[in-house]
């Protein structure tokens, strides 16, 4: 038997009920084992224009710092292959990165 809370801290790929495949950081899984906590999670898709690979942010307008899945949403949980892992990794700093630089530009009155 897997147990899921071993991936707790890891990247993990999560494929959710509606086909989606999303790569993100547990962190944490509620005592019930009814919600995951993820960590800036992305989606996978395919870009239509070159075929590779692309993560896009979860939600457009929303922090997702921390977002909770219910777990009924979710058909399995796995770790993240390496390459993909660090790749996911370099984007979210990335995306934090900018994200400090926009907060530190004066607003115009």
């Amino acid at each position: 038997m897997y147990n899921i809370e071993e991936l707790v801290g890891k990247v993990v790929s999560i494929k959710t009920t509606s086909n989606l495949e999303v790569i993100t950081m547990l962190l944490s899984i509620d005592d019930e084992l009814t919600c995951l906590t993820v960590g800036n999670p992305r989606l996978v898709i395919i870009n239509n224009d070159n075929g590779e690979m692309a993560l896009i942010p979860y939600a457009l307008t929303a922090n997702i710092e921390e977002v909770v899945i219910n777990i009924n949403a979710v058909v399995s949980v796995m770790e993240t292959n390496q390459i993909t892992a660090e790749d996911y990794e370099k984007i979210v700093i990335r995306d934090q990165e900018r994200l400090e630089e926009k907060e530190e530009i004066p607003e115009d009155k």
